[in-house]
């Protein structure tokens, strides 16, 4: 498993590895009133191990916010970049997966396969 600096960045690897959630709902989680969580978001993502998914509707702010989701079996960056082989046959099989999910699950699937055509 990869190497997490912080005991922050931990919490929120290990939220996000259960369900897709906003930065304001790990907060919560958390209970973090100093914006100690918040930061980790943005190094968790430059390293590859959470992408955006959507947005979803904040109730008390009526504001939208970035969903997250952690990358299964993601390994951190910097690292080789792949081949435009190994890309492919990673998009084919979240497209395999994909057709047996459904709600939030299959929209974070979707929005990766997304991000990875992008990168092709």
């Amino acid at each position: 498993m990869e190497q997490l600096k912080s005991k922050r960045q931990k919490q929120v690897m290990a939220y996000l590895k259960v369900r897709p959630a906003t930065q304001k709902e790990v907060e919560r989680a958390y209970n973090d009133r100093v914006y100690g969580i918040r930061p980790r978001f943005a190094e968790l993502e430059r390293r590859g191990l959470i992408v955006r998914v959507g947005k979803r509707l904040d109730p008390d702010t009526g504001k939208f916010n970035i969903v997250w989701a952690a990358v299964r079996n993601a390994e951190p960056r910097p690292g080789k970049k792949k081949t435009l082989k190994e890309k492919k046959r990673e998009a084919l099989m979240i497209l395999n997966r994909i057709y047996g999910l459904e709600g939030d699950q299959k929209f974070m699937h979707l929005n990766l396969l997304e991000k990875m055509i992008k990168d092709f």
